[in-house]
């Protein structure tokens, strides 16, 4: 299965290096995900570390996650040593789409809102290219004819969302700034 058939889900960041052996601080996006809760693993967990530009990748096996008050600590297979460490602060930790557990019924990933078409009045206006999750909201960010704008998934800029339609259905539009 390739990436775009199952693509990449970021679940967190390279801090820094945590001791002289090589193992990682990690940031977790959501800490509270069960796929942290493993510990000392009977199969490790592979992930994809890549940098946030994706222009660099490199898949390794998590063989242990403890948790920190503010961090996830890994040790990986085969890093050895705080510069080899080093060298990965930054990146980004990456598991296959497929992987995840099945959302509930009335759930969904952030990720699978990319690609959906934008409808307003009924009318195609654009396609979700990213969301974005600030402190404050999130947001789908959306490119249409006109720029990018960035709607927030809250009435009453978002209306619905129908994963099974491949739909995002916006109303109030006029009152969000486009970038260009």
């Amino acid at each position: 299965m390739s990436e775009i058939d199952d693509p990449l889900v970021p679940l967190g960041a390279v801090i820094k290096p945590h001791g002289i052996r090589g193992d990682l601080r990690v940031h977790a996006f959501h800490p509270d995900s069960p796929i942290w809760d493993r510990g000392k693993r009977a199969k490790p967990l592979a992930v994809t570390l890549r940098k946030a530009d994706g222009s660099e990748s490199r898949d390794v096996q998590v063989k242990k996650i403890s948790r920190a008050a503010r961090f996830l600590i890994f040790v990986v297979e085969g890093l050895e040593g705080r510069d080899a460490a080093e060298a990965l602060r930054g990146w980004e930790v990456c598991v296959p789409r497929s992987v995840l557990p099945a959302p509930d019924e009335d759930e969904f990933y952030l990720r699978d809102l990319v690609g959906l078409a934008v409808v307003r009045d009924g009318e195609t206006i654009g396609e979700v290219e990213d969301v974005l999750d600030y402190p404050a909201s999130i947001c789908a960010k959306v490119r249409s004819d006109d720029g990018v704008r960035e709607v927030p998934l809250l009435e009453p800029w978002t209306l619905a969302i129908d994963l099974e339609e491949g739909v995002l259905e916006v109303g109030a539009w006029d009152d969000l700034p486009v970038q260009s």
